[in-house]
């Protein structure tokens, strides 16, 4: 750590005087304005080490929306010229990370292996939950975790937020059940009743009409299709690819093979209670 910290030469230690008189002590990014300059020290750092090194970014996908343009290709050079370092990418928008990675025109393509992350075997959720409740002197019923379950899809995150606001509101030595959750989950929903209010305040109208549509059919395969446009009264299917096209980038809907869908799942069921 000693030598890491040495060898970033773009950390600037500063000292300040607040308006109290009270010295304090911060460290801040020097050459921030030459980003190369601190990935060239870092690099330089990983190909010194006697130790071999993983590094793993998270949410890779971020780098697409940085200012400057050449960063993917800035990046692609230098892990190129790291043999002793393993680089693990991990992140959540499956069609960027597959755009980067399987491209022909990206400077990362055919770098890495590609890995699908599913989701947890139900079964597991079950146990895993279960021996978190019990642990803690509380219960909660296989029907209960499997409504969760099939409502998410086994996305862990859902799966956390509403298991631990189950867990909140289950008393010592009691039992969570079924209606304990849907009932949490409303309260979850509900929760975020202005954001989303909002949000759909600040759409256009064919993206707005055309998100609530997605939502209603939970995974839609084609939404460009006459049959779709015409149940859900959408204008046309140019409309539809241009206010799905303004969806995605806005992340408000999110897609695989298996179709479109929207990316919040509470947002979905918001919508569905709603419109």
């Amino acid at each position: 750590m000693e030598a890491f910290l040495i060898s970033l030469k773009s950390l600037r230690p500063e000292i300040t005087i607040d308006e109290h008189g009270m010295p304090s002590f911060a460290m801040s990014i020097g050459d921030i304005h030459k980003p190369e300059v601190s990935l060239d020290e870092i690099f330089r750092f990983l190909n010194a080490s006697a130790t071999p090194c993983i590094v793993a970014i998270d949410e890779f996908q971020q780098i697409t929306k940085y200012p400057e343009t050449n960063t993917e290709a800035l990046l692609r050079t230098y892990i190129q010229q790291s043999p002793h370092t393993r680089f693990i990418f991990s992140g959540s928008r499956r069609h960027i990370m597959g755009e980067m990675f399987h491209s022909a025109s990206r400077p990362f393509f055919a770098s890495a292996s590609t890995i699908n992350l599913e989701a947890i075997d139900k079964q597991k959720y079950i146990e895993f939950s279960q021996k978190l409740f019990k642990s803690r002197q509380r219960d909660i019923t296989a029907e209960a975790i499997e409504k969760i379950y099939d409502l998410f899809k086994g996305v862990t995150w859902y799966m956390q937020k509403t298991l631990n606001a189950l867990f909140g509101e289950t008393p010592e030595g009691a039992c969570c059940n079924m209606e304990m959750a849907v009932e949490i989950i409303k309260l979850i929903v509900d929760s975020n009743n202005y954001t989303y209010s909002e949000n759909m305040f600040r759409l256009p109208d064919k993206q707005g009409k055309l998100l609530i549509a997605i939502a209603k059919g939970s995974r839609v395969m084609s939404p460009t299709s006459a049959y779709f446009v015409k149940k859900y009264n959408l204008v046309s299917a140019s409309s539809v690819q241009a206010a799905l096209k303004g969806l995605i980038e806005k992340e408000f809907v999110t897609h695989d093979e298996s179709g479109y869908t929207t990316y919040d799942k509470f947002l979905e069921i918001w919508l569905k209670d709603n419109y």
